[in-house]
């Protein structure tokens, strides 16, 4: 399992091009990454790994299908409310 240290690294991993992107996913999108520390190093650095950024897409799999579908069953219930009325 490949791990991403620091946001220049999870930004090449995702294929984003600015290094606030990550940030914006996670308070948008539930992208899953948090602050450790590196060895000795006293400093937190953003961190993810493969396992974490396969869950979070994932989820996000299941929240544009549910998304879709409630989509789908207003449409549906909105077209057969103008059936009725015709």
């Amino acid at each position: 399992m490949a791990e991403y240290w620091g946001l220049k690294a999870i930004c090449a991993r995702n294929g984003w091009k600015h290094p606030t992107t990550p940030v914006r996913q996670i308070k948008q999108n539930g992208f899953l990454m948090f602050q450790r520390r590196r060895g000795k190093h006293p400093r937190r650095i953003w961190y993810t790994n493969d396992q974490l950024i396969a869950a979070w897409e994932i989820s996000r799999c299941k929240a544009d299908r549910d998304g879709l579908l409630q989509r789908q069953s207003r449409q549906d219930e909105m077209n057969g409310s103008v059936d009725r009325l015709r």
